[in-house]
């Protein structure tokens, strides 16, 4: 049993979280909420965060309300190597961690959306400890990077979301001209991380927009 009156959240005292897991495994989207922004309050973690996963765990396991529930304990998984306080509390839930990471792994499959897809993707990372690629991932919900072209230097805009997926050379008053569809990343070309898991929505750029 937790003692939740010695534990802190984001806003102090933790003793509203019990509470707000029994409603949110009810369906309530307040209590889910709520516990989003006391667990992992932009990105920040606490003991109580800690002390929630093994019932984030259980509640992942049911259908209804597995998926928010296994985001949010990646989440929390992947604020374990900030200062948190509660070195001990995860050690003990290391078993717990490999469950979460087994979870996530079973629902990363072909057919998802890209937001869920990648979500899921984001979840199994944390679990794994690669947190570089946990954060670096978030750009890919919806976003544009830009980068040098490795074969000419030429500042070169990525797409990647619901504007598109695409390569190109923006332009300040044409906007992204050139554009180059992304391709899928070669699987036996992916090296360390990347290896891990090659689903339908690994990409890489095609060509340079100049070549």
């Amino acid at each position: 049993m937790i003692d939740w009156s010695t534990l802190h959240d984001a806003y102090g005292p933790a003793h509203a979280i019990p509470g707000l897991l029994d409603r949110a495994i009810g369906g309530d989207q307040e209590a889910v909420d709520r516990l989003w922004g006391r667990l992992c309050h932009q990105g920040t973690i606490t003991p109580a965060s800690i002390a929630a996963l093994p019932q984030l765990a259980d509640m992942a396991k049911t259908e209804d309300v597995g998926d928010w529930a296994l985001d949010l304990a990646g989440a929390v998984a992947s604020g374990l190597l900030q200062r948190h306080g509660a070195d001990e509390e995860v050690t003990r839930c290391a078993a717990t961690l490999a469950e979460l990471r087994a979870m996530a792994a079973a629902r990363l499959r072909s057919g998802l959306d890209g937001k869920t897809y990648l979500s899921r993707l984001r979840a199994m990372l944390a679990f794994d400890g690669q947190i570089l690629w946990f954060e670096a991932l978030d750009d890919f919900t919806d976003s544009f990077v830009t980068v040098a072209c490795p074969h000419c230097d030429a500042p070169v805009t990525i797409a990647v979301g619901d504007y598109g997926c695409y390569s190109s050379i923006r332009d300040w008053n044409l906007g992204d001209v050139h554009q180059v569809e992304l391709r899928p990343a070669v699987p036996h070309e992916l090296i360390g991380t990347g290896r891990i898991r090659q689903g339908p929505r690994s990409r890489t750029v095609n060509s340079c927009p100049l070549s």
